[in-house]
């Protein structure tokens, strides 16, 4: 799925990307980021609508966006006042940059575990070609040499 993303460098400066969600993770340059935990701001985009997260370049975790109404009277007139603020999870053990270099070793963890099973078929065949050769001998020489 196409996302766009908010993604903060510093605290004061940032970027707009346009990227992909692939099982609940997106990555941008070497930091991967999980988004399956907050809900996104939906924007209205030419076919739809479209995800925004916002990401912080040293939590593993998109910010979550508060929004506060308040309603307040002055001078006979009602005034609503809105109030949000964006709250950034950080953990104290993962950063972006360690979740990716554990999602690369997962990776390649599992494509050993493929190449196991490949080499578990390897002795299913030999014993095939086996028993045929073993089928045929016993046949040549119980027909006296004749095919």
């Amino acid at each position: 799925m196409r996302a766009k993303v908010i993604y903060l460098e510093t605290e004061r400066t940032g970027k707009i990307i346009t990227t992909n969600v692939v099982d609940g993770k997106i990555t941008i340059d070497d930091k991967t980021f999980y988004v399956d935990l907050i809900n996104p701001i939906y924007v209205k985009d030419i076919f739809g609508y479209s995800p925004i997260y916002i990401l912080k370049h040293d939590t593993p975790f998109p910010g979550e966006i508060k929004i506060e109404k308040n309603i307040e009277i002055e001078n006979n007139k009602t005034v609503e006042r809105y109030l949000s603020s964006i709250t950034f999870v950080k953990d104290k053990y993962f950063d972006p940059k360690l979740l990716n270099r554990i999602v690369q070793i997962s990776i390649l963890a599992n494509m050993l575990k493929v190449k196991k099973k490949i080499s578990a078929i390897l002795p299913l065949i030999l014993g095939v070609i086996v028993g045929a050769l073993t089928t045929f001998l016993i046949y040549y020489f119980k027909t006296g040499g004749k095919i």
